[in-house]
């Protein structure tokens, strides 16, 4: 007999103090927006360590996405969520998930209304900045 096997995603950035966008069209719509940056870049830099990264974030609001996708067919859906959160919250999860190892795929960008101009990109504990060509 075999045993099922939850596929779920159950990893939803406990340790953010955030806020949800209005919707899930809209978390999808900014989700694909950091995507499509990350996707037509030309280049992007290494960022040598979490402070570094700190140091690269402005002031403000950013949006924090779970980078995890699934295609069904050719069409790829977002399974992660996105996120509003403050820069001082942003950076204290960063620290505590690398902490803790347990630091998740993320795409993080401040807030922006039609195109975002970078976008961060982490990966376990690696952090790649994407410029937008804009």
């Amino acid at each position: 007999m075999t045993p099922q096997v939850n596929m779920k995603n159950n990893y939803n950035l406990d340790l953010l103090m955030k806020r949800e966008l209005s919707s899930r069209n809209d978390e999808n719509s900014v989700f694909f927006r950091m995507l499509k940056i990350i996707a037509k870049a030309d280049n992007f830099s290494l960022i040598n360590s979490l402070d570094a990264l700190s140091e690269l974030l402005p002031a403000g609001d950013f949006y924090v996405a779970h980078n995890l996708t699934c295609w069904k067919g050719k069409q790829l859906f977002l399974k992660g969520r996105v996120y509003y959160a403050e820069r001082k919250h942003l950076i204290f999860f960063l620290q505590e998930s690398s902490r803790l190892g347990d630091l998740r795929n993320l795409l993080i960008s401040p807030f922006f209304s039609d195109t975002p101009q970078h976008v961060i990109c982490v990966n376990e504990d690696q952090y790649y900045f994407y410029q937008s060509r804009c």
